[in-house]
């Protein structure tokens, strides 16, 4: 945070130099073509500056997806490990003939039921697919990857009327 701090001092600090800058050199200057050079000049600098804040900000929400990513997948695995130890029980149980109480049956019932609906999976394949997504930026590969392929047809057979007119 304090870094961020710095270099936005220093990006403002930098930004009033140029501005100054600007002011000054037409005075400087005695050419005109001198004068539109470096009015250019400094076009470009801005242009620069603004492609450098705009690639910050990306590198920046890139690694938030994959801090993002890496917890999920922490989470991936411990979920894992627990249904490899609740298989592992189950069966034990199972062979032994071992009598479980009521709450605990009731437990296992609606692990197998989340199991069958595969209600955690769908959610780790939307967040997957949304993830990549935010780093592609296109709207049509998600559409396919959820394959809502009605949707992707339309979407493509509209592109003329979604341009901006």
């Amino acid at each position: 945070a304090a870094l961020k701090c710095d270099l936005e001092q220093k990006l403002g600090d930098t930004k009033a130099k140029v501005s100054k800058m600007e002011d000054l050199l037409p005075k400087w200057l005695n050419n005109k073509d001198q004068q539109e050079i470096m009015s250019l000049l400094c076009k470009v600098h801005e242009l620069e500056v603004e492609n450098t804040e705009i690639q910050s900000t990306l590198l920046h929400k890139e690694n938030i997806l994959q801090q993002k990513d890496f917890v999920i997948q922490h989470y991936e695995q411990h979920r894992a490990l627990c249904d490899e130890i609740i298989l592992q029980q189950r069966q034990l149980i199972d062979d032994h003939n071992i009598q479980i109480p009521q709450q605990l049956h009731s437990l296992y019932t609606m692990y197998w039921q989340e199991m069958e609906e595969g209600t955690l999976d769908s959610l780790i394949t939307l967040h997957t697919i949304t993830s990549s997504t935010l780093r592609d930026r296109n709207l049509l590969n998600v559409a396919r990857q959820l394959n809502l392929e009605d949707y992707v047809l339309a979407l493509e057979g509209n592109k003329e009327d979604m341009r901006p007119r």
